[in-house]
């Protein structure tokens, strides 16, 4: 491009990003103008899982899949880490495995929102297809969210079709609460103008290369600080807005 633009006097040529650093482009295109465009994003209330446990007064069974089976600090630990947190809080800590996206406690968190707190749409990031589907699964137990009159829940992934993805964009009635559980597409590709909170499940699936095999697979792992604050962030497009971290 820097070369083209040497040659073609009349091509004009915009670089666009909200991360770049625009000094280095500046520099390396001869010094060029730069134009910065404050964001108007609006503050965001951060909750941790801790917090989400005290809300939703959630206890893990002793047969969950999210029982870690070696835990690795014991309670006392635990409650010196979280000095603010409960009894009941610390002690599902401490047996809770964090790695294992717990759909209970999402649908959970979901109804608490849904009861307690003013209108505005439901933003919930997880890693694929499948979370998605199990997730849809643990709502349509919960009654509240299962009344498809108040409650409207999207899924939110690359395979669907133009029109339903054109869908999930419909600002629902008054006294309707739209719920849209998507991949990381969300994130970045697009936005939803009427999410005030979200719900994050702190996971993503990215291409790794698995060494020994010599060749490339889908990884489920932790996202980036970076993706967990930009994930935050879809919550105060439109008035201040509550993310809700499934991590401590």
């Amino acid at each position: 491009l820097k070369d083209l633009l040497l040659r073609r006097k009349g091509l004009k040529l915009v670089l666009m990003s909200a991360t770049l650093n625009a000094e280095t482009f500046s520099d390396y295109f001869g010094g060029v103008p730069t134009v910065e465009i404050p964001g108007r994003a609006h503050p965001v209330t951060e909750y941790r899982l801790e917090d989400v446990l005290e809300f939703t007064e959630y206890v893990l069974p002793n047969g969950h899949d999210c029982v870690n089976k070696n835990p690795a600090d014991d309670l006392s630990v635990v409650k010196k880490r979280f000095p603010k947190s409960s009894d009941r809080v610390v002690k599902n800590l401490q047996k809770m495995d964090e790695n294992i996206i717990n759909y209970d406690l999402i649908a959970l968190t979901l109804e608490y929102i849904n009861d307690n707190m003013e209108d505005g749409a439901i933003l919930v990031f997880l890693p694929g297809l499948m979370e998605i589907t199990k997730t849809v699964e643990a709502i349509g137990k919960i009654q509240s969210l299962a009344d498809k009159e108040r409650v409207k829940v999207y899924p939110l992934h690359s395979t669907l079709s133009t029109a339903e993805q054109e869908a999930i964009f419909e600002i629902p009635p008054e006294g309707v609460r739209k719920i849209v559980i998507s991949t990381n597409i969300a994130e970045t590709s697009i936005t939803i103008e009427d999410v005030v909170y979200v719900v994050d499940a702190g996971k993503v699936k990215e291409n790794r290369e698995d060494e020994v095999n010599q060749m490339m697979t889908l990884v489920e792992c932790w996202v980036a600080k970076s993706s967990a604050k930009q994930r935050r962030g879809r919550a105060g497009r439109v008035r201040p807005g509550i993310a809700f971290h499934m991590f401590s």
